[in-house]
């Protein structure tokens, strides 16, 4: 085992075991808390590596995770830093270090993968990023894809140049009059406040899913119910511009299979506009494996959707055909 990691318990469901896990960030203060789940006595077709989104944490994709488990691959992922646990105190969640937060997020799954370089050695390893964690998976790529079989961008979003530029301006405009760490009602309703504006009728967090449990239970977390500062909505830009960048973008190994799916209901993908403007660039800039999926009655939260078993398997079959 690698010496950074330190194993804090070890849960069983049915013949699944997940292990909950810390490790030093690349911020040099805090610790990342992960989770790994995998069947003992297996010989894995691969590793599956997720990635979460804003305002919420690993432990969300329990249901996910042990399904891919459960289909012999070894599954782990980690609390972003500033989210679940991986946090010194509650206050610092959505509180990323001012212009270096961008950076510790993408080398964060550096970090991780690393510790668990013993488990995962000699395994084909997939990525997965979901809405905020999209966005660092497409930064990830860019750089890091070279011992990768594939990744797959979930619930992302596409936002022109202008609008990037103006939301950095901005959050750096508010950082220099009130500090990075102020919490902006104003930028948070700009951002946010547009998703749930398109089902105001049903609730502030239908955006999310149409599963109305799934959202109780969001609006009930005290893990969801935070605020980003605006130094984190500035990382939060300074990701999503570096994503779009299409000399950027044409830095990710070409033969690299991407699968890009959202809902078409998905506010963040501006309903399908999103993704498909990704996918477009992919295929100009000549990325053969790439492809699109928008997935009918989903909003952005695909595994968490009311008909989430059906994008389970079509990603876990996805998933199966590049790690053979």
């Amino acid at each position: 085992m690698n010496s950074k990691r330190e194993i804090l318990t070890q849960n069983q469901y049915g013949d699944i075991v997940r292990q909950d896990f810390t490790v030093p960030s690349s911020d040099g203060k805090t610790r990342l808390h992960g989770f790994v789940w995998k069947k003992n006595n297996t010989a894995y077709k691969g590793a599956v590596q997720l990635v979460h989104g804003m305002v919420e944490y690993i432990e969300r994709y329990h249901e996910f995770a042990l399904y891919l488990a459960q289909h012999d691959y070894l599954v782990f992922g980690h609390d972003n830093l500033k989210h679940g646990f991986s946090i010194n105190s509650a206050k610092e969640r959505g509180n990323f270090e001012y212009k270096q937060g961008a950076v510790q997020l993408v080398q964060d799954l550096n970090v991780v993968t690393e510790a668990l370089s013993d488990e995962i050695s000699g395994l084909k390893r997939v990525i997965l990023g979901h809405s905020m964690g999209s966005f660092i998976v497409r930064n990830y790529i860019q750089e890091y894809a070279d011992d990768l079989s594939g990744a797959i961008i979930m619930g992302t979003g596409f936002e022109s140049n202008s609008l990037m530029k103006a939301s950095l301006r901005l959050s750096e405009l508010l950082a220099a009059i009130k500090g990075p760490d102020y919490i902006s009602n104003f930028l948070d309703g700009l951002v946010l406040g547009r998703y749930s504006s398109k089902f105001v009728s049903e609730g502030k967090t239908a955006w999310l899913t149409h599963d109305e449990s799934i959202r109780h239970a969001y609006e009930m977390d005290p893990r969801t119910q935070f605020t980003f500062s605006v130094g984190g909505y500035h990382e939060l830009f300074v990701l999503a511009s570096r994503a779009n960048r299409k000399d950027l973008i044409n830095k990710t190994p070409h033969d690299l299979p991407i699968l890009i799916i959202s809902g078409e209901e998905d506010p963040v993908g501006d309903f399908g506009k999103g993704p498909k403007k990704l996918y477009e660039i992919y295929r100009e800039l000549d990325f053969p494996n790439v492809s699109l999926q928008l997935v009918l009655n989903t909003r952005h939260e695909v595994l968490n959707e009311s008909n989430r078993d059906n994008s389970f398997e079509d990603i876990r079959v996805w998933i199966d055909a590049y790690v053979k």
